[in-house]
């Protein structure tokens, strides 16, 4: 009698509900520390401003982390890379709304967070997330004409994450309320390497 194998269970992104915003926050609660999880009640202040940027990673129908992207407004977004500003004094009334998207030149990756099991890796869930940025960018605007990425990296996995993204980081003149380092990375360059993308190693 031959043995029966079962299929792998396969990773996938979604667009959020307004109802995974909690959810959201509390993988950030447990995955960050407090001074840099974002409260719910601005997760949500953005997510009402601009939904688009908010994506669920599932495995079948667990869901096992998140990807939230946001596009502020250029003086905003001057504020928080030059650290005079923290992430969460973000307010939803500077982010780009979705009738503006054609406007929209730079984004800021916000989270990603993959809360697996211990023993499990992440690779698999890894290389779904790559290879899913184009669509997640193409939700949010024109992917024609943005510019370039950016982010802070609160974790070591984070900072694995973006390096394999692409991005590197960029000087600060003085030090940053955070105390984070800013990446940046060209978006045609991200998108060349995530649609070449062919081996991902481990996010944690």
């Amino acid at each position: 009698m031959r043995a029966v194998t079962e299929s792998p269970i396969e990773y996938h992104v979604e667009p959020a509900s307004p109802d995974e915003i909690s959810w959201i926050a509390q993988l950030e609660a447990a995955m960050y520390s407090p001074a840099d999880a974002v409260p719910q009640a601005v997760l949500e202040d953005w997510y009402h401003a601009s939904p688009e940027g908010f994506s669920i990673l599932k495995r079948g129908e667990e869901r096992v982390g998140h990807l939230d992207i946001l596009a502020p407004r250029p003086k905003v977004m001057h504020d928080f890379l030059n650290g005079d500003i923290l992430e969460r004094e973000i307010r939803g009334s500077d982010l780009y709304t979705s009738a503006e998207r054609e406007v929209i030149q730079d984004l800021y990756i916000e989270s990603v967070a993959i809360a697996l099991p211990a023993a499990r890796s992440n690779a698999g869930a890894l290389k779904v997330l790559l290879t899913s940025f184009p669509g997640l960018i193409r939700r949010i605007c024109d992917p024609e004409k943005v510019g370039s990425l950016y982010a802070i990296a609160a974790t070591e996995s984070g900072d694995r994450f973006l390096r394999h993204l692409g991005l590197k980081t960029i000087r600060n003149d003085r030090p940053r309320r955070d105390g984070h380092s800013v990446f940046v990375g060209r978006w045609s360059e991200i998108a060349a390497r995530t649609k070449n993308h062919r081996e991902v190693g481990e996010l944690s």
